[in-house]
């Protein structure tokens, strides 16, 4: 795709597309667990956050086992939120021979807080009702 667009370009397409169904699934399983009650938009709520952490990284954790596998290299990463890059990466468990390694759920961890924080924000930020 980098020969069709510039690969800045490229790189904002895919990340969006990659986060934002998965954003928006995760908001819709608290809205669900909650009842289809808004409290855990309204106030940080633990459960919430939980819920999101474990839906961001066990679909990545998918992901890396049966998408990424055939093509990414071991040391190769996408993600701005690896603050580790290649130094540091150790594999996390393997799944038939499929490798899960730490660097790949980094920014699905940092990114969870930082998205739930911006989701209470953006909800205070609506007109009641």
């Amino acid at each position: 795709m980098n020969f069709i667009l510039p690969q800045a370009v490229n790189w904002v397409n895919n990340s969006l597309i990659d986060a934002g169904p998965i954003c928006l699934l995760g908001l819709l399983f608290v809205w669900l667990i909650y009842r289809c009650r808004t409290t855990p938009f309204q106030e940080w709520r633990w459960g919430a956050f939980f819920v999101l952490l474990v839906w961001f990284v066990l679909q990545n954790i998918c992901v890396d086992l049966f998408v990424l596998q055939a093509q990414l290299s071991y040391k190769l990463s996408w993600a701005p939120l690896t603050p580790a890059g290649p130094w540091f990466n150790p594999i996390l468990f393997t799944l038939n021979g499929h490798a899960v390694q730490l660097q790949t759920q980094v920014p699905w961890v940092l990114m969870t807080p930082i998205f739930y924080f911006i989701v209470l924000k953006c909800y205070r930020w609506l007109p009641p009702g």
